[in-house]
This record gives structure tokens, sequence and C-alpha cells, in this order.
């Protein structure tokens, strides 16, 4: 029987033998070996030497395989024995897999490294093809014309290249339509017709911007003669600033943003929004996308940084932090120590670095040490899982920023005023004494005593209540106004109430004034309600001033009774009133404090093993960074924008290809690794990430793959191209799909003519289900809806609570973003067409519809209908389509007629009104028309 069947086995083998000898066509390591090998032997025989089986590593040249002689190779013997892979392992090759093993070792068994991991290299011309479906006068169709490469080449105006950035063959455009054109023809298919104008306006602007033109806009469009309507719409959308919400939504997800802090309690953290602010300005302000990196990674490290720079920071403190009793802090900041280097890497680099927390990578060249050494640069950050989110910044609105210009502006002259009274006016005093009444600290930078323009506490000795933090009084007359908590900078006293810091000026003087420096990481409310005392000699009280508010820079202390004093005290008032949010960011730990950190036994930060240095995946990164000295944050955001990075720009251009098309060029956004799926336009994404890399400039990306052919494509289907690209893979038409979660709320709310335009701030409360918030926590337990235009706001203000984020958004596939999500997975559910119909947001949005339609649509039913199927799918109504609405609004009207209290329920109006509550059923079918929910 033994023998039987290893005659089978040898017959088998020979005549897998033929047919590898019989198909001379070269194997490609890359896109047909290495994915058999990842998915079915390297979990066992990879580069995890602790999980290697046998001592053996099939994802380099081996013994098991030797290049040319299949009979010899034991790899080809195992598989085709049956006894690899295992039958416990789940795996199994079929013939046409061994088939190709054997052909590949036939043809010399040539190893190659991963397409991801190469850094892209200048590519051959891109292909012209003989035919393509013409473009005439707007309107899609027409007899096939020649194809010469490039078919669109988009003028940039306003999206100018930076000089210097590219390389050799940098010049060259992208060639989008060439390539896939190419591919499409291997398959025997081209690209489909161009789609209507109308088609385009809605798809471009609903890419570009998240909303659906205005009808004005999509109209204007249509019937623009101009050689070049299209590319003029193009630009509009770009130049919108609802461009930067739109694609600060991808980085929301990203950047785990939410307004709450996770884990049991979910507290709230509704101090973030400013960095959501900054990325909507980033993009809307087209911020290179190196600089967009150094910033977020690394603004504070950068020469001079600016607030807006640190604002950026906020990114990586977005990590959720545990403040329940009991816990341990430095678990949870370890925790999120360890989440910024795993979204770090995945987000820029698209690599699963969280497997390496335990162990080597078992597929990807990535070391445990590798882990803990990138670790490494992100543990020399001021926080520590601290209920007060320190280090904070202190950030000022909009509004607030404009009201705290012209009240400085005020006060520069009201200085400069009480500059020129004279001296004698103001109090003679030789003690001056600084209380914080009713709390026990009191933090200070520094004090200052001025007679005239002389600082005269500088010649005084300074004490203080008490000491704690080694704050000793002194440092507060040092003339170091930074502020910088602790380091010698900051006087701490401390005591169980009513601390004081006091200067003896050694001589009595005339003062005119006392100016009080606070600390400067946003803990404004430390020094709110300061008063300043003055003393003669004898200890009598000869001035006292209090200082209102909550000190952010230095404030001033009157002392004299002039009518300028009392001005300037009034402006000092209201510029103390300006209250800002303290938003928490990255602030890099001092050389004297930095942390020792070390690899740890299965990520357990009890268990710790050797020590590491900081440094960057050592398979792609350089032992030490490019400008020398050690690695830090800012030395990481460099490297990974370098042209060294084989990763960086494919993964972006990727994540850019998939939001206007559905799906990337890489289908796993998340994974570029050797697990990951290989690319269906390899040559296509090389050349837009080579292009990319010359001046990392997003909106002339994003013009150059919508300018494309390939983008403006129908996406009606036919037998064929179902067939032969069932799920537009090849791109041999636009893929239709449907809007994301946001996008769909926002269109509603558009369309119905609800939606604020309001651009920034604060999250907001639109309605929900109540008692969600009740139900599931200790701590905030009460949801206050919004009123007035916050409740109409565009989805991504929406206030985010990780453990219960907005409900009917959840449905539609937004994420908890208690983790990175680098792409949302669609799915679909019978909940979903639930919430569209019967929540009750998205019925306010269909009675606004109704009231619109009664104000704007005309006096007939007909007209009505008519204006709401333009508004809902941007284009004039099909006449088809009129006739069963108006059916439909005139059963429902004689329905609501006869039961006039439904009516009133269902409008929310104070009267029954049957014709507007008709209307609202009508607005409802047209906001969840296939059409309007999707985009094709």
């Amino acid at each position: 029987m033994k023998r039987c069947l290893l005659l089978l086995s040898l017959l088998a083998t020979l005549g897998l033998l033929a047919a590898a000898f019989a198909a001379p066509a070269p194997v490609d390591y890359r896109r047909e070996i290495r994915p058999i090998l990842a998915a079915n032997c390297l979990g066992c025989h990879g580069a995890d030497e602790h999980k290697r089986s046998a001592n053996l590593r099939l994802d380099e040249p081996n013994a098991a395989v030797v290049p040319g002689d299949i009979l010899a190779s034991k790899l080809v013997q195992r598989v085709q024995s049956g006894t690899m892979p295992p039958k416990e392992s789940g795996h199994t090759l079929t013939p046409a897999q061994k088939q190709l093993l054997m052909r590949w070792i036939g043809q010399g068994a040539k190893y190659e490294g991963h397409w991801a991991f190469v850094a892209p290299a200048s590519l051959p011309p891109a292909p012209s093809l003989p035919l393509r479906p013409n473009f005439v006068g707007g309107k899609g169709g027409g007899e096939p014309t020649p194809l010469t490469p490039p078919l669109f080449v988009p003028r940039n105006e306003g999206f100018k290249r930076r000089e210097g950035a590219g390389g050799r063959n940098a010049g060259r455009d992208a060639n989008i339509d060439s390539w896939i054109a190419a591919r499409l023809a291997k398959e025997k298919l081209t690209l489909s017709p161009e789609a209507d104008r109308w088609t385009l306006a809605r798809r471009v602007a609903l890419d570009l911007t998240g909303l659906p033109p205005s009808p004005k806009d999509a109209e204007a469009f249509v019937n623009d003669k101009a050689p070049n309507a299209y590319e003029k719409f193009v630009d509009s959308q770009l130049a919108s600033p609802h461009f930067g919400e739109k694609w600060a939504r991808v980085w929301l997800d990203l950047g785990r943003y939410a307004d709450s802090a996770g884990y049991g309690s979910d507290p709230l953290r509704p101090n973030l929004w400013p960095w959501r602010d900054w990325l909507i300005a980033a993009f809307n302000n087209n911020k290179p996308f190196d600089q967009f990196t150094l910033e977020m990674l690394a603004g504070d490290l950068l020469p001079g940084a600016t607030d807006d720079q640190k604002i950026a920071t906020a990114f990586h403190r977005n990590t959720m932090t545990n403040t329940e009793g009991g816990t341990d802090d430095e678990e949870f900041r370890m925790a999120a120590v360890k989440d910024r280097t795993i979204v770090t890497m995945q987000a820029w680099m698209g690599l699963t670095f969280q497997c390496a927390q335990c162990h080597t990578h078992k597929f990807d060249p990535i070391s445990k040490t590798d882990f803990y050494r990138t670790m490494a640069i992100f543990n020399q950050t001021e926080d520590n899982d601290r209920g007060d989110e320190f280090p904070t910044l202190p950030v000022l609105t909009a509004a607030q920023r404009e009201k705290k210009q012209a009240l400085e502006k005020e006060l520069a002259e009201l200085e400069r005023q009480r500059a020129a009274e004279p001296v004698g006016k103001a109090p003679s005093a030789r003690f001056v004494r600084v209380t914080l009444p009713g709390t026990a600290f009191l933090m200070l930078a520094e004090v200052q005593a001025l007679s005239g323009s002389e600082n005269v506490a500088r010649k005084g000795k300074a004490s203080q209540s008490s000491t704690d933090f080694g704050g000793e009084a002194a440092r507060a007359l040092d003339g170091n106004t930074s502020g910088k908590f602790p380091d010698n900078t900051v006087t701490h006293t401390k005591q169980e109430k009513d601390p004081w810091w006091e200067v003896d000026l050694g001589a009595t003087y005339p003062l005119q004034s006392v100016v009080v420096w606070p600390r400067t990481d946003a803990h404004p409310g430390m020094l709110a309600n300061l008063r300043v005392t003055l003393y003669d000699e004898n200890r009598k009280v000869v001035g006292e001033q209090g200082i209102p508010g909550a000190i952010l820079t230095a404030k001033t202390a009157l002392l004299t009774d002039s009518p300028t004093a009392q001005k300037l005290a009034q402006k000092q008032a209201e510029l103390a009133a300006l209250k800002p949010i303290a938003l928490p960011v990255l602030r890099e730990l001092p050389e004297a404090k930095r942390r020792v950190t070390h690899a740890l036994t299965l990520a357990n930060f009890l268990q710790p093993e050797e020590v590491v240095t900081p440094a960057g995946p050592a398979r792609f990164a350089p032992p030490a960074p490019k400008e020398g000295g050690a690695w830090n944050r800012l030395s990481l955001a460099k490297w990974l924008v370098s042209r060294e990075n084989p990763l960086t720009a494919r993964v972006q251009v990727n994540r850019f290809w998939a939001q206007l098309f559905g799906v990337g060029l890489v289908e796993t956004e998340e994974d570029f690794g050797t697990q990951g799926a290989l690319p269906t336009h390899p040559e296509l994404l090389d050349s837009l990430a080579l292009d990319f890399q010359r001046d990392w400039n997003v909106k002339r990306l994003l013009k150059t793959i919508v300018m494309s052919r390939t983008y403006r494509q129908s996406s009606k289907l036919t037998p064929e191209r179902l067939a032969r690209d069932p799920k537009a893979r090849l791109l041999s038409r636009y893929p239709r799909r449907r809007l994301d979660a946001e996008g769909i709320r926002d269109q509603a709310l558009l369309v119905s003519g609800l939606l604020s335009h309001k651009l920034g701030g604060p999250s907001v409360y639109p309605p929900q289900p109540d008692g969600l918030w009740k139900a599931a926590f200790n701590g905030e337990r009460s949801y206050p809806t919004s009123t007035g235009e916050d409740r109409y706001r565009r989805g991504l203000y929406t206030f985010w609570r990780r453990t219960v984020p907005y409900p009917s958004m959840q449905t539609f596939d937004a994420p908890s973003r208690e983790f990175c999500t680098v792409r949302r997975l669609p799915t679909n559910t019978p909940l979903q067409a639930l919430v569209t119909l019967n929540d009750p947001a998205y019925l306010e949005m269909a009675v606004g519809l109704a009231k619109r339609l009664q104000t704007e649509g005309g006096t007939t039913p007909a007209e009505r209908a008519r204006q709401g199927l333009r508004l809902a799918l941007c284009r004039p109504a099909n006449e088809a389509q009129v006739a069963p609405l108006v059916a439909l609004f005139e059963s429902e009207k004689a329905h609501y007629v006869a039961h006039p209290m439904e009516a009133k329920k269902l409008t929310g109006t104070e009267k029954e009104d049957p014709e507007l509550a008709a209307w609202t059923v009508v607005a409802n079918v047209l906001l969840n028309l296939d059409g309007v929910l999707t985009k094709g």
C-alpha cells in the first residue's frame, strides 16, 4: 500500500513536472510565489526564529529549494507528498500552486524582495494604446479615437510644485489612463464611455467636498461651453472651504479622534477639537504632506515652533486615558506610547507593526527589537495618563483671537499713556506680596515691580510661605519669564490655604504696577483671583489690587488710581475673561529626564528585558538620522517623508485613490506587507508615488486623478464588463458605491435646506435616541442635544464618545475610534434602511425638504416633485419618476386630511397640516432613493 502511494505521488509529480516544463513563461516571485509561501508556509518557516519549525526559513534562499533542480528540492517533495502544509494547519496547496512552485524552482528559484519594501524606481514610459472612447461635447459616448499619453494634462495653477523636490524622471506625468487602458487591453476591455456632466458634477463635488453641488453650480457647469469647463469646476471644488472638512474626516479615523478619553467610564474630553480645526485648515491651505507629517508628529520640536505647529501634535494626544481609580498610570501611559508607535507606522507606512510587540513579525521584516526601538522615540514625551491631560496648550477660538488682538492693541496704547504719567501718583512701598486666597498651590514664573520703567524687584530678596518640588522663591526674580514647569523657572509654594510669595525691595520705591508671569503649560486657572498687596517699611498696607480671571500671559496689577489705570484694569479684566481651552499636546522631556526604554516580555510593562535605544525599523531606516544626532520624533518624521522610505508615498497615494474609487490600487490600505493584497496596477501606483514625492502637493495629486479619463467614466454595467471585471478592480467602469456615514447625513441636511455651513469649532450634539448615555456610564450621563444651527452641523463635528458613538453613523460603518481605522469596511444591513427612513433626525430632514418644496418648488404637485428630484439627484427630473411621486403625494394627503393628528405628529408642527405631512412622506422617499444614497 505504501509503495502504491509513493508511486501515485511520483506519477503526480511527473505530471506536474511535464506541465511545468511545457510552460516556459517566467514566474514572477513577488506576484505568484511569495503570496503562496506567505499564506501557507511562513507562519512556521518565516522570519520569527522563536516560532520557526525545523530551522527552515522559506522567505529567503534555503536548503529545501535547489535552484534549477525540481526533483532535488525537498520543498517539492514535502508539498507533493502531502506532509506540508500539515493537515492541522488548515492550509492546502492547489495543483496550480504546486505547478507554479516547480516552475519557479526550474527557472532558477530567484528570490526577490517584497515589492512594497523596494523604493519605487524610475519607470519606463507609459504604454500608448490605439483606441479609447471619445468625449463629445460633454455628453459621453462617441466613436473610438486615437489615444496618446497623457490623455489629460491638467493645468495646476494655484497648486504649484516646489522647486527641487523631484527626481530624475519626476517631470513625467503619471499617465493614469495609459496604465489603466493597457491593463484592460489584456482582458480585451476598454474604458467605459464618459459619464454625463450632471453625473460628473455630483461625483466630483461629493468626492472633493463631501457635499453635492448646488443646483446653480451644477447647471452652470453643464451649460459651460468652454473647453476647460470641467477643469474649472474641479478647481472650484478644490478651492471650497468644505474641501478641508471632507479630507479631515479621513485623518479623524486614522488619528482615532474622539471627544472622550475611552476605557470603562469613558469620561468626556471636549478640548481636542482645535486639532480637528487644524486638520481642516491644513487641507484647505494645501499644506504639503511632508510638512503636514513633520508638524503632526513633531511640531513642538521644529525650530521656533508656532502655536499652530504645537496644536498639530495633538494628533498623538488622541490616545485613550484611563482615569479610573485603582489603575496603574504607568501601564496606561505605556499603552498610549505603544499605540502612537503602531498608529504612526500604519498610517504612514501601511505596516502591521503591532504584530512585533511580543515576537518578531511572522511575515514582514520587523523584529521585536525594531518595535521597541521605534517605541523609544515616542517614549520621551511629558504626558503620563493623567486626568488633567498635562501638558496642554492654551487655545482660543477664532472669535476670541480676534477680540484678544483688539484688546491687546488697546492695552498697548493705554500702557504707553500710563508710562507717560508722573511716577509720584503711585504708592510707595518696600514689600510686595502676591497671595492666592482659598487654594493650596501658588505657581509663578516671574514677578516684576515697576517704578517708572525700572524693575526694582530684581534688587530685592524673595521669600514664600512654603516650598514644594524644590521651587525656591528666588526663581521669580531671575528674569526668566518662560514659565515652563518645573524647570527652574517656576516658584511653587504650598500650605493649607492662602499661599503667598513676597519680595523685600530693600528700600522704598514708588510703584506704578506689579507684573505677574504665570506658568505657560495651559494651567490658567491656577492664578485666578490673584491678589497683589504693597506694604511700607512698617508693614502697613499702602496698595492692593486683584487680578480677576485666568492668567494666560503676563498680567499687570495697577496700583494707581488714575483714569488710565482704571481703563487698563478694565481692559485687562476683559482679556482675562477670554478663557481658552487647554488642548493636550506633545512636549518632549528635557534631556536630564529622558526615560530608559526596555523591550518587554509579551508586551507586559511589568516584565522589562534589555534596554533599547531610539531608532527606526532596521530593515527600512538608517542606523542614525540623516541629519545626525540621536533619533527623536522629528528625525523619524523627516525619514518617513524622505525618498529613501519605500512606503510612505505609495501608502498615501493609495489612500487618496481609495477615497475616490472606493478601493485602493492596493485593496488592503492597512497592510502593505507580505500578507497584504498585491497592487492591481503596480506601475501606476509607483508612477503616482514618484510624482507625489516631487512636492507632496495633495490638491495637485487629487486634481490629476479626477481629471483623468479613468475617473470620468460612466458607472453603467454591461454583461461583458460584469463577466471580466466583476468588482471594477480593473476600472473598466467607474465603481458605483454608497456614500459614507457622514456623507449620507450631510447630503440629507444640505438637500433639506437645514445644513449649517459654519466651519470649525467645538463638537456639537445632534439629536440621537434618548437614554444611550444613561445606560452606559458612571460619569457624564446627560446628552445635551444642540439647538439652533449646531443641530445641523456636518457629521465630522458630531460629539464622538468612544464607547457609544453617534448611533446612526455607527450603523453606516463609522468606527468607535478607540483605535486607528485605516479603512472602513462597508456593510449592508436592514438597520441602515430603518435609520434613513425612521430615525427622528432623518425625519426632521424630510420635514425640512418638504417645506423647501412648498416654498421653492412651484405651485403644482408635479412642479414640486420635479424640484425634489432635481435637489436630491442633482439633475433634471425624469418625467417617468414624477408621476409616481405625485400619486404618492395625493394618496398621503388624502390620508392625513382624514387623520389630522397623525399629520401633526409627523411634522412636529403646532397645528395640523396634511399637505406638509404628505410632502414629508414624498421627501422621505426622495432622501432614500438609491441614486441619492450612492455615488455613480
